[in-house]
């Protein structure tokens, strides 16, 4: 966010006060998460071919796990462990075990994962123990 003053004048008197002009560069509105979905598949399950993020619930239909939660101290968590990811620079793109929907009153976002990296607003993120960890408990759990 930019602040510019402004004070015109004239070429006989100066004009008290002036204008405040706020820019906005960038600048998104702050909307709530409403609530965040995770469905997940085994990270070990083998494919003849790469998944699309946009294919993976047709794909894996009959295998997905989900998860919903909308308590925001747990969306709180999630986003800051999400913003903490740092930049893959392999060019490595996400063969998608996890889908994940953050939901908000207007839109949604849209994350896919696979064990190494996940794909969040065309952004390539190296994936995290702490974030491997969230996108598959369920699935581990159901195995015990």
């Amino acid at each position: 966010m930019a602040v510019i003053w402004y004070q015109e004048q004239s070429s006989n008197e100066q004009i008290p006060g002036g204008i405040l002009l706020i820019i906005c560069l960038g600048c998104q509105s702050k909307q709530d998460i409403l609530s965040i979905e995770i469905s997940s598949v085994s990270k070990h399950i083998e494919t003849f071919a790469a998944v699309d993020c946009g294919e993976f619930n047709d794909y894996f239909k009959d295998e997905i796990l989900k998860q919903k939660f909308d308590e925001k101290i747990l969306i709180d968590r999630f986003m800051n462990m999400l913003n903490k990811l740092e930049k893959d620079t392999t060019g490595r793109i996400p063969d998608p075990r996890s889908q994940v929907l953050i939901k908000y009153r207007s839109m949604t976002d849209t994350i896919c994962a696979d064990q190494f990296s996940l794909k969040y607003k065309n952004a390539f993120l190296n994936m995290s123990v702490e974030m491997d960890s969230v996108l598959w408990n369920l699935i581990d759990s159901t195995k015990n």
